[in-house]
């Protein structure tokens, strides 16, 4: 017994107290939850950019007779205001409005494959995809053939 409590005041005394400990542990994990914090909030903003883009894109070839190549012009430029010309073309490819006839319909879908790189870590890719759906402004196309 007495040589276990000898052995517990040698490793004491060499062993250095804990204080200030929980510093150190927080100055290396700071950057870890700043970086998880802009990462989301990063991802959110393409994610509520593209969302607006799209459904004003969509609104806009519905209230246009069903104009889809300036529904889908608005749609890019609002993605260019807000998030510059080099992200806005990275949705270029998959930024579609088409027509729904059997709905009196215009819908439209913007999609992109973004990656985020991380210095010194690696790079993390994730997607955005977002929808709209928008009748058309002349929506009542009449009685049906035959009525008077």
């Amino acid at each position: 017994m007495k040589r276990l409590k000898r052995l517990t005041r040698k490793l004491k005394a060499i062993l250095p107290d804990e204080k200030g400990a929980a510093l150190f542990e927080y100055a290396l994990v700071i950057f870890v939850y700043a970086g998880l914090i802009f990462f989301i909030s990063w991802w959110w903003w393409n994610q509520a950019v593209a969302s607006s883009a799209i459904h004003d894109g969509v609104r806009t070839a519905g209230a246009r007779y069903g104009d889809l190549t300036q529904g889908r012009q608005v749609a890019y430029e609002r993605l260019h205001i807000a998030l510059g010309r080099l992200n806005a073309d990275q949705y270029q490819a998959g930024l579609t409005v088409w027509s729904d006839p059997t709905h009196r319909a215009v819908q439209g879908q913007a999609q992109a494959e973004r990656t985020l790189d991380v210095p010194f870590l690696s790079s993390a890719t994730f997607w955005v995809q977002v929808g709209s759906f928008q009748r058309k402004w002349q929506f009542y196309g009449g009685p049906p053939s035959g009525w008077e």
